[in-house]
């Protein structure tokens, strides 16, 4: 039998490359009482006024336990074909589209089929799309063809996403075609607390929205057309959006580096946890230290420690002696991270090991007094500046994130060639055994404090803004974890910031952060 693609096989003919399409082609008789007096064509299925969509977020791997190798081939085929046929008629859509991901089929197919003039996109997408450096060019490529007018992030922890079934956060996307001789507006990031359930809800918020009137239940936040235009959407994971312009100030400091350009950060957890014995319940033969979990309760200090000792499978011994043991290191910068619960964010061991939790950090030959830099290192990527950098890239979930090694490379530090990391070595050196507080304790940690007024030090900055920067963090739902409290201390609290005309207030149900409430 032949394979068809669903919606995506309006694409050929959405940009003239393919035949006019049977919709109903592929249903099956019986499922349709009156096949041919339903619609059997599409007269023209360019120049849409509005699309609404809700692409899938498969990869191949996990839809292909679905089917035959035989029909998991022909799938990629026609993909495949499909995206042979864009690349003739728009390269620069073409680009966009990744044959291993459904999902980036679907804004090429958006800008074929709205109207030049008018049309306008609403789209479901993952938030962390909008961070991913793997969705950077679908970024791009959506500012260009249209002006992006809203990015709607849901921040209340029992209703993160828009879709059913799935528990990943996810934003609506809300955008239209531009006149080019129109100027280029800022994009508003809404943040909201409490996801609207109900058709009157949504009416109430959405009136509030265009209004500008303030609502119990979200917050707006404008961010510039020229940092959207060049694929920075990193407001959408925040509460307070803000931070998204504190990152950028930390990113811009002259005295930072992009981590990747100063140091090796590998191997991966994948290749950890494929070359070797997983030492759990196991009694290997200690030949690598590792680092295997990260257990948030027991590992709160700088200085930390290889909690297993483990084997090289078999078939991957040569792999695992040659190729990745050289890579071990004493620093180590933790790849997955839960926002309400993670005291320490890098970790410093007495010998060089691997991680799968923690990746190894490794400066490149250039960088001169390695031992030092890694002490120094160490104690930045434990402060206040590394958390909100590590806040603003965060990946798969934004209360759990799963980093990849591309965006750990992007993670400013100091340089040693810019700036004189003494201070920083000297803070590691005096409180490598002190316990950390978690992120969400970040303006009462003496330790981070102390840490803050080294960075301070090193970079520039007046220590007096880390003090406004942790308490922001502490704030964060995805960070604080708190999302209900009493409704009468919320009404009142309310009414004392807003008076009685403030909307959304609900006595008998309402879910703001506690710590959003400002006096």
């Amino acid at each position: 039998g032949t394979v068809a693609l669903g919606s995506l096989e309006l694409l050929p003919e959405a940009v003239g490359s393919g035949p006019q399409l049977d919709l109903l082609g592929h249903v099956k008789q019986a499922a349709v009482s009156t096949r041919e007096s339903a619609v059997a064509r599409v007269p023209d299925i360019r120049n849409v006024d509005v699309v609404l969509m809700n692409p899938p977020f498969t990869n191949n791997e996990d839809y292909g336990r679905r089917f035959s190798a035989d029909v998991k081939k022909q799938i990629q085929q026609r993909k495949l074909a499909i995206k042979r046929q864009m690349r003739a008629s728009d390269a620069a859509a073409s680009a966009v589209i990744d044959s291993n991901s459904v999902q980036t089929f679907f804004p090429p197919l958006a800008d074929a089929l709205l109207s030049e003039g008018k049309g306008c996109l609403g789209m479901i997408l993952p938030t962390t799309a909008c961070t991913a450096t793997s969705a950077l060019n679908q970024r791009k490529f959506l500012a260009e063809r249209f002006h992006i007018d809203y990015i709607v992030t849901s921040h209340d922890p029992e209703h993160p996403n828009f879709s059913v079934n799935t528990a990943i956060h996810e934003s609506l996307l809300v955008c239209r075609r531009r006149d080019a001789n129109e100027p280029r507006r800022p994009t508003t990031f809404i943040a909201l607390t409490h996801m609207p359930l109900t058709a009157a809800e949504v009416e109430r918020w959405v009136d509030a929205v265009h209004a500008g009137r303030r609502h119990a239940h979200y917050r707006s936040f404008d961010w510039p057309a020229e940092r959207v235009i060049a694929g920075d959407w990193t407001p959408c994971q925040y509460w307070d959006g803000s931070l998204a312009d504190i990152a950028l100030y930390v990113d811009e400091n002259p005295a930072m580096t992009p981590l990747g350009d100063l140091a090796l950060v590998e191997p991966g957890g994948r290749r950890i946890r494929d070359a070797f014995v997983n030492p759990l319940g196991h009694r290997p033969n200690p030949d690598f230290a590792v680092v295997w979990t990260h257990d948030t309760n027991n590992r709160t200090t700088m200085r930390s420690f290889s909690d297993f000792a483990t084997e090289a499978k078999a078939a991957k011994r040569s792999y695992a002696a040659n190729v990745l043991w050289p890579k071990a290191s004493r620093l180590l910068i933790a790849c997955k991270i839960r926002a309400s619960r993670i005291r320490v964010s890098a970790i410093h061991t007495p010998v060089p090991v691997l991680g799968q939790p923690f990746i190894p950090i490794t400066p490149l030959p250039h960088v001169v007094d390695a031992a030092a830099v890694l002490e120094a290192w160490c104690a930045y990527l434990n402060s206040t500046p590394a958390v909100v950098s590590l806040l603003n890239r965060r990946q798969k979930a934004l209360d759990y994130s799963d980093y990849s090694l591309e965006q750990l490379r992007t993670i400013p530090v100091p340089d040693p060639s810019k700036c004189d990391l003494a201070p920083l070595q000297a803070a590691f050196r005096k409180l490598g055994d002190s316990a950390l507080m978690p992120w969400q304790r970040a303006f009462e940690c003496p330790v981070r404090i102390e840490l803050d007024a080294a960075v301070a030090n090193v970079l520039g900055i007046d220590p007096g803004e880390f003090i406004d920067w942790r308490d922001r963090i502490a704030r964060e739902p995805t960070v604080s974890n708190r999302h209900r409290y009493d409704r009468h201390v919320s009404a009142f609290f309310a009414f004392l910031m807003n008076g009685p005309t403030l909307e959304g207030l609900d006595l008998e149900r309402d879910r703001s952060p506690m710590r959003d409430v400002e006096l």
